[in-house]
């Protein structure tokens, strides 16, 4: 084969895809063509017969008991949690999103050199000057696409710097470990990466594969406005599959699936939640809501580092070393910054005793 054949060879199967359900592609995602976790009966017969009801194992955290847990058939590992979040708990980490996390000590791509960002730098927060800045001045927030938190993401280098690490959110990493829970698996949260989703912007194909722990589960939020995520295999040439992501929606990435081919490649304009809209209470909530009205974001959290036999539960220590299968424990809250109405839900965990106390 020459090198003219090659670069004329046909494109892969997840690019098909990725170019089908893009802004301007050859069709638009129209019902059925996509599982809708949120009306299931909808999905073609062909996606309807894939899509598994969840039964938990384990009594889950209060404020999850109304959430719907779903898998794909011949897809091990995933689960889909529908309208995991409420329309106040959104509005809760769209704020930290926009308003805390951009600011030291996290680490953003409008941070210098990527490095992490000094007092002097976020005199004024990205928040505030966007709050300042009139319609037609472009701000840092129009430019802000992704943030680190925890241990932070080498883009570049596509690996974890140990020396490059901050403090984690308690109430992120409170909130992933009662979302893995639900999903069956338990999950030390340790780095997060934030993607700001504006108009026109997709999220290529490709695999999470740099943190040198792959057992634990990778726990997706969405946030904002409904996208496409295409779920596929080991390689770009497996036919992936087609998801309606909603705000409030979960995705756990466990197993298997945790080290598949998955992208966005297109975000729904005017999809922003009429529920969530009429949460606004307050003028900073409207502010949230009118940010969300055209843009998405989607928080990503990870455990980077395998953890020891001491920071391990006893039923974790038995059933997930050296396993891809699912586990079942019990959380302890570690202290957290969420509202009180927030974090009231977050304490009522279910627990055996068994919770890892283990510091870092």
């Amino acid at each position: 084969m020459t090198l003219h054949e090659t670069a004329m060879s046909a494109p892969t199967a997840f690019r098909v895809s990725e170019k089908r359900f893009r802004r301007g592609g050859e069709a638009d995602a129209t019902p059925g063509s996509a599982i809708d976790f949120s009306h299931v009966e909808a999905s073609s017969p062909q996606y309807k017969e894939l899509v598994e009801p969840v039964v938990l194992e384990s009594e889950p955290p209060t404020w999850l008991r109304h959430a719907r847990v779903y898998s794909i058939r011949g897809v091990h590992g995933f689960r889909f949690i529908c309208h995991a979040l409420s329309s106040t708990e959104q509005l809760h980490w769209a704020r930290a999103a926009l308003q805390t996390w951009p600011e030291s000590p996290g680490v953003t791509n409008l941070s210098p050199n990527g490095n992490l960002q000094s007092a002097a730098d976020t005199a004024v927060s990205v928040w505030e000057e966007h709050k300042r800045g009139s319609g037609a001045q472009k701000t840092r927030l129009s430019k802000l696409a992704w943030a680190t938190l925890g241990y932070h993401y080498q883009w570049s280098e596509r690996r974890y710097d140990h020396s490059k690490r901050s403090e984690f959110p308690s109430d992120l990493a409170q909130l992933a470990s009662d979302l893995a829970t639900v999903a069956g698996y338990s999950l030390q949260a340790e780095a997060a990466i934030v993607n700001y989703y504006h108009p026109g912007s997709t999220m290529g194909g490709h695999r999470d594969d740099a943190e040198p722990f792959q057992k634990a589960p990778i726990v997706s939020v969405s946030l904002g406005l409904s996208a496409i995520f295409l779920l596929g295999g080991t390689t770009r040439d497996e036919t992936p599959i087609a998801l309606m992501l909603r705000s409030g929606d979960v995705i756990v990435q466990g197993g298997e699936s945790r080290g598949y081919y998955h992208g966005v490649p297109r975000i729904f304009a005017d999809s922003l939640p009429a529920e969530l809209q009429a949460a606004a209470k307050s003028e900073e909530d409207r502010e949230i809501i009118e940010w969300l009205y055209t843009h998405r974001i989607n928080v990503n959290v990870r455990q980077v580092n395998e953890l020891t036999d001491r920071c391990l539960p006893a039923s974790v220590e038995r059933r997930c070393i050296g396993q891809e299968e699912p586990c079942h424990t019990s959380n302890v809250l570690r202290g957290s910054t969420a509202p009180t109405s927030v974090l009231k839900r977050y304490r009522e965990v279910a627990t055996d005793g068994t919770g890892s106390t283990c510091d870092d």
